[in-house]
């Protein structure tokens, strides 16, 4: 008797080979590996936008994520090409951590200080906190293109005003030479600009969020792995600014593919990320050791998709159903349009225009 898994997998390959090239399949480097090796294309957050802005013949995307990348990639992709996620309920916490509203609240205590700054949102956030950067000249980044927007937001004479991720902005910060007495701290719950206090002395403010996983490597975990000379670390830069500065490498999760990719096979490594990317690199390498720094993480809405999942997405769309899809549309896709585009337009080497 088969398997449900074979049986799953075995539906999965003739329902995709059913509708070729009608629908792209992406998925985040953090997907569960049973749902990755059914993907087009994988990606971290900057490589999959700027897949769903060209993805050639494919009348529809399947994204295999949570809820702000596949709203990403539906701004990028307009009303014409649908973009599906095969569960729905797949959020973040890092993104609901900041919202448009409370965006506009830091706005409005700021006063007329605020035309000095320039609203930078991570893309991991609501595609609402996007429009609200975009309708006041502001951009998104990723993790891999902050250093260069924040970069241009200075070059144009302003200051950055960064959602969500607290982490992501001080790393990004010091990288350019930016203290951390010189930076602003508001938190949300408390209404409150710590840091450096007023906005208006702050060279930077940053939104006090963060992604639940990073925040679970520390020091000490640094300090287990340095016990092998031949570990070498690598950390996302959502991880803290303690851990960061320990580490031997701090990138974006396609940077840490490249770094194990390109460093000799002698090389240890020792990552601070999400298990899924770690699992993902033993697959390419499975002659090399590749550990989690510290215990292994994992986020909760990435593992939600399933195969299973899958099928079902992809066997509603051949029908006709349409009820996994993510829509943004109206001024709200076209403000947050803006903001993707001025990051795409920096990334050219483009001036920024806020």
């Amino acid at each position: 008797m088969k398997t449900v898994e074979t049986t799953t997998g075995e539906m999965l390959r003739e329902t995709k080979n059913r509708l070729g090239d009608d629908i792209l399949i992406a998925a985040h480097y953090y997907a569960v590996p049973e749902v990755k090796r059914w993907a087009d294309e994988i990606g971290d957050s900057l490589e999959l936008a700027q897949l769903a802005a060209g993805a050639g013949n494919a009348r529809a995307l399947v994204f295999c994520g949570v809820s702000f990348m596949a709203e990403t990639a539906a701004v990028l992709s307009g009303p014409e090409r649908p973009v599906f996620l095969p569960r729905l309920e797949a959020g973040c916490p890092l993104a609901d951590s900041a919202t448009a509203e409370g965006a506009g609240r830091a706005w409005t205590m700021m006063g007329p200080v605020a035309r000095d700054f320039v609203p930078v949102t991570y893309v991991n956030s609501s595609t609402e906190l996007k429009a609200f950067c975009g309708a006041r000249g502001g951009a998104t980044c990723t993790s891999s293109s902050a250093r260069d927007v924040f970069a241009a937001v200075e070059e144009a004479g302003r200051r950055v005003f960064f959602l969500p991720d607290i982490n992501l902005g001080r790393n990004t910060a010091r990288s350019l030479g930016i203290r951390d007495e010189e930076i602003s701290v508001f938190d949300p719950d408390t209404g409150d600009f710590g840091g450096s206090g007023a906005p208006g002395e702050a060279r930077m403010l940053v939104w006090k969020g963060s992604c639940p996983v990073h925040l679970e490597f520390h020091p000490h975990h640094v300090a287990e792995a340095r016990k092998d000379p031949a570990t070498r670390i690598a950390v996302h830069p959502e991880c803290s600014p303690e851990v960061c500065r320990l580490a031997d490498e701090v990138g974006s999760t396609s940077h840490m593919v490249r770094s194990v990719a390109e460093s000799p096979r002698d090389v240890r490594w020792a990552i601070g990320t999400e298990i899924n990317l770690i699992k993902h690199l033993r697959n390419l390498h499975p002659h090399r050791t590749i550990d989690s720094l510290g215990p292994a993480r994992s986020c909760r809405d990435m593992h939600l998709t399933t195969e299973t999942d899958l099928l079902e997405t992809l066997a509603e769309f051949e029908r006709g159903d349409e009820s996994r899809r993510v829509s943004v549309s109206g001024i709200l896709a076209r403000d947050a349009l803006d903001a993707i585009d001025r990051m795409l337009r920096v990334l050219r080497g483009e001036a920024l225009k806020p």
